[in-house]
Formats: C-alpha cells, sequence, structure tokens
C-alpha cells in the first residue's frame, strides 16, 4: 500500500506544505502544492489573451460602476451646494440624493457604453493580431475615444 504522504511522479516538484507546522503536529508534510499554474480547462491554457466575453463583461462592468461611483459623487456635492443656507437637514439630503441619483444614471450609462466600444474593439483586435499587448489596448482606447 502506497503511502499518501509521498508525493507521485506527477506532483515530484511540487511544494511540500504543512498548514499546521507552527503547531508542532506529528505531521510532516500535508499537502503537496503544485508549483505550474492550474487551468479549469486545459484547452483555454495556450491563448495569450482573455476571452472576448471575459473582457466585455469585466471592460463595461468596471466602467460603468465607475460612472456610477462618479456620478453620485459629484451629483451629491452638487446638490448639497445648491440648497439653501436655512432648508432642513431632510431637505438638503433629499436634494443631494436626488441629485446623486440624476447624475449617476447618466454617467454610469455613458461610461458603460464607452467600456462597452473599448473591449469590442480590443476583442478584434486580439482576434486579429493573434496576442494580447499594450499596443491593443492603446489603439482600443483611441478608438472608443473617437467613437
Amino acid at each position: 500500500m502506497a503511502d499518501s504522504t509521498q508525493p507521485t511522479t506527477a506532483v515530484a516538484a511540487a511544494n511540500p506544505y504543512n498548514p499546521y507546522q507552527d503547531l508542532d503536529a506529528p505531521i510532516k508534510k500535508l499537502y503537496y502544492l503544485p508549483t505550474s499554474p492550474e487551468h479549469l480547462y486545459p484547452e483555454k491554457a495556450p491563448k495569450p489573451y482573455r476571452p472576448f466575453g471575459e473582457n466585455l463583461v469585466s471592460c463595461t462592468g468596471i466602467c460603468y460602476l465607475s460612472g456610477r461611483t462618479a456620478g453620485i459623487v459629484h451629483g451629491g456635492v452638487r446638490g448639497l451646494n445648491a440648497a439653501g443656507a436655512g432648508e432642513p437637514r431632510r431637505v438638503r439630503m433629499s436634494r443631494a440624493l436626488s441629485s446623486g441619483g440624476e447624475l449617476g444614471r447618466r454617467y454610469s450609462n455613458a461610461m458603460g457604453i464607452v467600456g462597452l466600444y473599448f473591449s469590442v474593439i480590443e476583442g478584434w483586435i486580439n482576434c486579429y493580431r493573434g496576442k494580447d499587448g499594450i499596443l491593443n489596448t492603446g489603439v482600443a482606447g483611441f478608438g472608443a475615444g473617437v467613437v
């Protein structure tokens, strides 16, 4: 019967790891961690860039949330500055929240569209060139700004 604490030939180059090493447990090496990256789908491992759908969702989502945050902050400040000196606190907060919601909606939609343009252009360039790089990102940013 083989010892389960000894590495097999496939993981012989793995790093031995014991999560209980500070507790002076009698087990010397409990796990063998791999030294190379592991991929959930091995057929996607050799790709030098992110898949188009992943890039589309992440770029659009990041731009949308950035626009929403910037719009809420800008609208809230604008709403607080527009409030009169004698207005009650409830009215001032209501004005700030309404203004923040309105500008947040505008900014998030605009930035989400820019992120969508950017990710589509970058996906086309990645597909054309076959690799990812700073040139792709720069051209995609320029293209999204032009559109």
